[in-house]
């Protein structure tokens, strides 16, 4: 019966479901930003939100379904990202505008700077504490990607005659994956905000540097 008029009030008051709504997102934040979120059990969740489980189930089918509605935005934020920068790196190519390449590269890691820093604590949510969702292997995936598009426009520069270093397809990924995870790592680390800023783009210079010598030099 008051499970009947709960359900009853919400769809009478959608203020309240609204406010409930937020209020497990909120709480599911705090908790998935401190612990592992295999750690984190549903019972905690609707214990910390002051909700039965019958509630909690008005508003998600489950706990993944309540991770992915918090790290999701982020997750396509990136993706769309790092696409609309992948198809204007390969229009540069296709115009010989080589230079713009690394111009473009110091654009891209500004765009993901402001994704993630508008976003801090879902963006640390999803690169600390993903393991056991869908997401868990989101940054290497995200490398790779990244490394197997180097790939493509390496090839598409020396077709064009731009002279480059033949390059090992594993060697890129590898590279790829470890300048990824390292500035993921620096941006979702407990220090303040403008050092962690300071610190990505030190480690993005030094990473492009490295990548201009490995492919030029």
């Amino acid at each position: 019966m008051i499970t009947m008029l709960s359900c009853l009030l919400e769809v009478i008051m959608p203020g309240d479901y609204n406010h409930t709504h937020n209020l497990i997102i909120n709480t599911a934040k705090n908790l998935f930003l401190n612990n592992n979120y295999e750690s984190i059990s549903l019972r905690e969740i609707c214990k910390k939100s002051n909700i039965t489980t019958g509630g909690f189930y008005r508003h998600f089918n489950d706990k993944h379904d309540l991770y992915c509605c918090i790290v999701k935005p982020v997750v396509d934020s990136l993706c769309l990202t790092f696409k609309n920068a992948n198809n204007y790196e390969l229009k540069v190519i296709e115009s010989k505008n080589f230079d713009e390449i690394w111009s473009s590269d110091e654009k891209l890691f500004a765009e993901i700077s402001n994704i993630i820093f508008s976003n801090y604590i879902e963006a640390k949510i999803l690169i600390n504490n993903s393991r056991g969702t869908d997401f868990e292997n989101f940054i290497e995936t995200i490398a790779i990607n990244q490394a197997q598009n180097a790939i493509v426009l390496l090839k598409k520069a020396s077709s064009l005659g731009l002279k480059i270093n033949k390059i090992d397809k594993d060697e890129i990924i590898i590279l790829a994956i470890s300048q990824v995870s390292t500035i993921a790592k620096i941006f979702t680390s407990n220090i303040d905000k403008e050092i962690a800023l300071k610190y990505a783009i030190n480690s993005n210079k030094f990473f492009s540097a490295g990548w201009k010598a490995l492919i030029f030099d």
